[in-house]
């Protein structure tokens, strides 16, 4: 009897390690917090249990199981799946205590609440902390706070002067105008975070836009950043942009404008900019639902810019306005389009149905090298610029692409000092030849496709040998070689 007691114990307290609300390594649960210790012993709220909570107001704890509470960690209120459309919890307060010292980046990203003290002891506030947060209509800073203070319950950084939070509920409807304080320098990350401003005021010394800052917001009128140098990572990301402008903009970084829509009919560049983020303007430019149909034209031609990023406009959106100016501008200066840069770029009509038409791009003479899949799936009026230093066609450059020339003769004639032509780079539409240069060294597999687009090679030279031993059809453009006769 006694053996049967101690087996229904064992089995009991097996089966209670399997009902433990599971937790990180290093974490404990304490009521509907879970936190973990930092090195000086002091602890970490790491997670909330919002399910259990209901609607009642959270009061964060000053001490948990004896251990002090200074830090709200990252995503602690928020959950993994929160982003501006999903939004976690139900409408409560959170009174935090004076032993808080930092909130973490996205601590209440996308959550529920309607307010949340910040106590002057608390010295950091991350990223993102209160983005999202709809229900949220103004904050509230202790008087004594040396880094932190609210003006019209919008928060900002005193000592770095930077706008960090403006609260979320007061542009539900769409008609919310607000002006940002002269002296402000910065945007910070999420500030706008999927808001949509009827109109938006921003003073010359602001200086830079933080990453996600008007990440899924909309803005109505037209906005100027007349100071701004740097826009961050992703800090119009999934926009819709009435119209905006940055005239002295030095940086635009990774995916700034990736899925943004905007309503102007093109997308020109100022003198300034010197560099350009990976994925840019990825997908930018169409949202015919809200009237935004693409734009015609991309200039780049006043830049500073030597490198075109990878996917830097892949498939942007881009509409014929039949105003003869559907061009992709390039600058002299440039002498690198990384790959997929502008890959399925093409017009389409203005009323919305697809008819793919050509855009107009000339490659200046100073690029070097144009990289793999660089104008895939693309539609382009293609010409090199004489004295052309092109030294590398990468795979698949121009495959599957719809390519016009500028004499309608329908042969491309790539530029001597070409070296290097990659696999399926020429393997594309409305092309009868292309003419391969004497300097030609290597060439890819199915560099054309035979059926419809035959070599131009000049004979007794790398093309002559590639194309016959490789099964292309030919056209001789340097005819018999009987120079020898005369030496």
């Amino acid at each position: 009897m006694k053996r049967s007691v101690s087996i229904a114990i064992i089995i009991c307290l097996f089966l209670a390690l399997f009902t433990i609300p599971a937790v990180a390594d290093g974490e404990k649960k304490s009521g509907l917090f879970t936190y973990k210790l930092k090195g000086n012993g002091n602890a970490v709220i790491t997670d909330f249990d919002w399910n259990a909570n209901g609607s009642d107001d959270i009061y964060v704890p000053r001490q948990i199981d004896g251990y002090n509470v200074t830090e709200i960690g990252t995503m602690a209120f928020s959950s993994d799946n929160a982003n501006a459309e999903n939004i976690v919890g139900d409408e409560v307060v959170v009174i935090l205590p004076d032993t808080i010292t930092v909130i973490a980046d996205k601590a209440f990203f996308c959550t529920n609440i309607t307010s949340c003290n910040i106590p002057s002891s608390i010295q950091l506030i991350g990223s993102g902390a209160f983005a999202g947060c709809k229900k949220l209509s103004q904050h509230s800073v202790d008087v004594n706070s040396t880094v932190f203070a609210t003006i019209d319950g919008v928060l900002y950084n005193k000592n770095e002067k930077s706008l960090l939070s403006v609260p979320a509920s007061r542009s539900i409807d769409g008609k919310y105008s607000f002006s940002i304080p002269d002296g402000i320098t910065k945007i910070e990350d999420y500030a706008f975070y999927g808001m949509k401003l009827a109109d938006i005021s921003i003073p010359a010394t602001v200086n830079t836009v933080g990453e996600f800052a008007f990440a899924y917001a909309e803005l109505s009128t037209n906005t100027s950043f007349l100071g701004v140098e740097v826009i961050e990572d992703y800090a119009f990301s999934h926009s819709s942009i009435k119209g905006l402008s940055y005239p002295i903009v030095e940086s635009i970084g990774e995916y700034a404008f990736e899925y943004a829509s905007s309503s102007e009919n093109g997308l020109a560049l100022p003198s300034t900019l010197k560099n350009l983020g990976v994925g840019v303007f990825k997908n930018y430019g169409g949202e015919p639902e809200k009237g935004y149909i693409g734009i015609s034209y991309i200039d780049l031609s006043n830049t500073q810019l030597k490198t075109i990023p990878e996917s830097a406009f892949l498939n942007c959106s881009m509409t014929r306005f039949n105003d003869g100016n559907d061009e992709i501008i390039l600058p002299s200066c440039l002498s690198t389009i990384e790959a997929h840069a502008f890959e399925g770029v093409g017009c389409t009509d203005r009323d919305g149905s697809y008819s793919f038409e050509p855009v107009r791009a000339i490659i200046p003479a100073n690029v070097k090298s144009i990289k793999e899949s660089a104008f895939e799936k693309a539609g382009v009026v293609l010409e090199f610029e004489e004295k052309s230093q092109l030294v590398d066609i990468g795979d698949k450059c121009f495959y599957s692409a719809c390519i016009w020339l500028y004499d309608g003769d329908k042969v491309v004639d790539l530029p001597e000092g070409l070296e290097t032509l990659g696999s399926k780079a020429f393997y594309c539409y409305n092309i009868s030849a292309l003419s391969l240069p004497s300097t030609i060294k290597s060439i890819g597999d199915d560099v054309v496709d035979r059926s419809s687009t035959k070599l131009e090679v000049i004979a007794n030279t790398y093309g002559a040998i590639y194309a016959s031993e490789n099964g292309y059809s030919t056209n001789n453009a340097g005819g018999e070689d009987t120079s020898w006769l005369n030496n």
